[in-house]
């Protein structure tokens, strides 16, 4: 899995670069997002459609962002870019009846966003340009993040993945490995954009990932025996993977191995709402040039 995302950024950074040398630069712009983000998975979702499942309200965090676009064609461009934010989801902002309040289950993790995408622009469209001025486009294309869950025990966040939740890593269930932070996504994005003066633009979008990891909230498959935390963990480490394994309040655990803790069905999903501002880059000197 490293070394597929090592082959995209490399990837992504080749094109990027290609993109550059081939057009004039007066068709290339760069870009600052802030907006928020939020989570879709086996804390927040139900019976709705999956698209965007039960999308919690609460769970919206803050996320900012940088791209670089290249317009190389009234229709067509290139996207690459990095998104930060954080994703949350809690089983305490589940609907009632979901059968979810009982797990008691948690999470956050900070998430690093990298997508190189090609947008479509409905109407024509180039930055700075006095008659093509806006258009809503969408975008489609490949992309790799890192995340790391964490949930918060006596007043402290703690990092989940390395504790085997769900028994990963355990010398009980060697078919049982520990995930990957690192993971691909497809990325598909919809918006508009729309320029101001010769030189900026603004923009609003929504863009969704798809991933292909069901371990953005640590919660995917079944519950382990819960003593095996001692054969393999010292008592202070077992002890927190206990805790974190099983947050619901029936205090006999001995008939908990392979109850059904998530849903592997699905993967996990995430998706950002931005706003955006970008500029041209200025033929001769390479930057952003300044408001007039």
């Amino acid at each position: 899995m490293k070394n597929l995302i090592l082959l995209f950024l490399s990837s992504l950074l080749l094109v990027a670069y290609s993109q550059a040398q081939s057009y004039d630069k007066q068709n290339h712009e760069l870009g600052f997002s802030v907006g928020v983000a939020n989570y879709l998975g086996d804390l927040a979702k139900n019976n709705k459609p999956w698209f965007f499942g039960e999308t919690q309200g609460k769970a919206f965090r803050p996320a900012v962002g940088v791209f670089y676009r290249s317009n190389f064609h009234k229709f067509l461009s290139f996207r690459a870019g990095m998104n930060v934010g954080q994703l949350y989801g809690s089983d305490a902002l589940s609907s009632i009846g979901t059968g979810r309040e009982g797990r008691n289950l948690h999470f956050r993790s900070n998430v690093m966003d990298l997508t190189m995408m090609l947008e479509w622009n409905i109407l024509p469209y180039k930055i700075g340009h006095y008659k093509h001025r806006f258009t809503p486009y969408i975008g489609f294309g490949v992309g790799g993040f890192y995340f790391n869950p964490k949930a918060k025990l006596n007043g402290e966040w703690v990092n989940l993945q390395e504790l085997g939740t769900e028994g990963q890593g355990l010398i009980e269930y060697p078919n049982r490995t520990k995930y990957s932070k690192i993971a691909l996504n497809i990325p598909v994005s919809f918006g508009g954009k729309l320029n101001v003066g010769r030189n900026w633009a603004i923009g609003m979008e929504v863009q969704y990932r798809h991933t292909f990891t069901d371990y953005i909230d640590d919660v995917s498959t079944v519950y382990p025996n819960l003593d095996y935390y001692d054969n393999n963990y010292i008592t202070a480490i077992a002890a927190d993977a206990r805790a974190l394994s099983y947050r619901g309040d029936n205090l006999d655990t001995s008939n908990l191995e392979d109850k059904k803790r998530g849903n592997s069905d699905k993967s996990d999903a995430y998706f950002f709402i931005l706003f955006n501002v970008s500029c041209k880059l200025g033929s001769n000197k390479g930057y952003c040039p300044s408001f007039r």
